[in-house]
């Protein structure tokens, strides 16, 4: 999709006009752009994608598809749990840097107490079910597109596995081998896994970061080794 979008010369004005039409065909995508941005229904639809901006959006969408039935099975077989088909899904995703910093901890402040929490789940924001409020969102239709693939082809190759070694490392068997310590090094480990890490690991962080320097670690309930 990248090579695509190079040879036919589209500049990043293409790609948030086309991450715009995305949106805003979806069901609640008007309400998430209006908010979002702060634009007008008619400023939204004024937009009107060209000839090869459509064609690359389409590509996108064929290749987002291509992966539902794969997350589908994952989900129903790790957890039990279906995901919804949306029409012309096309992901919703916050702009923490366009947030201001009271917008960034609202949105995790009800989370707080989870803040020092472990998990054996990999990304999943993409399989949850959504739900109205304002906040900052991205337009570029090439970063939302990769974020996504990257997130859904982590999730595939990764979940299961890291779920069932996460299971196997909190298990007391494995505790009376391993110890309590060895257990925890190893549960550390694969929660940094089930968080990506790296790049996107290290954005997230960042929110982390602001918490941090605004509240005490004991109120966040950080277990500082």
């Amino acid at each position: 999709v990248r090579d695509m979008s190079l040879k036919m010369g589209l500049t990043e004005q293409s790609m948030e006009r086309i991450g715009v039409h995305a949106l805003r065909i979806q069901g609640g995508g008007m309400n998430h752009l209006i908010d979002g941005l702060g634009l007008t229904e008619k400023q939204i639809n004024d937009i009107k994608l060209t000839p090869l901006e459509m064609q690359v959006y389409q590509k996108m969408r064929v290749v987002i598809e291509s992966q539902y039935q794969r997350v589908r099975k994952i989900l129903g077989e790790e957890y039990n749990r279906d995901i919804d088909k949306v029409d012309n899904y096309f992901p919703f995703q916050t702009d923490f840097e366009a947030m201001s910093d009271v917008e960034v901890f609202q949105r995790i402040g009800d989370a707080i107490d989870g803040l020092g929490r472990r998990t054996k789940a990999t990304e999943q924001g993409f399989t949850k079910s959504r739900v109205g409020g304002k906040q900052a969102i991205r337009i570029n239709a090439m970063d939302i597109f990769e974020k996504h693939m990257d997130d859904v082809a982590y999730f595939v190759e990764m979940q299961s596995d890291i779920k069932m070694l996460s299971e196997i490392a909190n298990s007391n068997d494995y505790k009376s081998v391993a110890g309590d310590q060895g257990a925890a090094i190893v549960l550390q480990w694969l929660d940094l896994m089930a968080r990506k890490g790296g790049a996107e690991g290290a954005k997230r962080i960042q929110v982390l970061d602001w918490a941090r320097r605004n509240y005490g670690a004991a109120a966040l309930g950080f277990k500082l080794s």
